[in-house]
């Protein structure tokens, strides 16, 4: 499943500077700040690896000065958001910041972990491995230390703005 949707992502070599081909470039296009800045949750992407967030109701709040906010749940209640558009008032232990159009680093203070994501928005609906995707949605992808293999992947749906 996770090498379908990297083939039809069209995963980018980091530093290569190559264009994907036209027609992966209309369906994403490397996510800009105002791309990745708001309240997301994660869409449920059947790997098969083993998740290292295993939680099956996740959120993700990005602010837009960097605070970074992740929230999990599990169980059979409701899966829904405490994460609300106005940043809250909690110690921040993790930032992001854009690298560059594309490129994200999340650190994470809290464990002294720096990790690069490569991030896309979606341009328009789109199917992925039996998910439905939206325009405005986000992929995620998780690279090594040297930017070449990808770790892990994220699928998010946009749910709010964060300002």
């Amino acid at each position: 499943m996770k090498r379908a949707l990297l083939g039809l992502l069209v995963v980018a070599v980091v530093h290569s500077g190559i264009a994907a081909p036209a027609s992966a470039q209309d369906k994403t296009r490397p996510a800009t700040a105002p791309d990745f800045t708001g309240v997301f949750r994660l869409l449920d992407f059947p790997l098969a690896e083993e998740s290292p967030w295993p939680a099956t109701c996740q959120f993700f709040g990005h602010y837009p000065d960097g605070y970074y906010l992740h929230q999990q749940s599990q169980g059979s209640a409701a899966c829904a958001s405490a994460i609300t558009g106005t940043k809250p008032g909690l110690p921040q232990t993790v930032h992001w910041s854009m690298l560059r159009d594309g490129f994200v680093l999340v650190d994470r203070r809290d464990y002294k972990i720096k990790e690069v994501w490569k991030v896309d928005r979606v341009n328009r609906p789109s199917n992925v491995a039996g998910i439905n995707l939206n325009e405005g949605d986000v992929l995620m992808q998780l690279l090594d230390n040297e930017g070449k293999r990808v770790l892990w992947i994220r699928l998010l749906r946009r749910v709010g703005d964060a300002g």
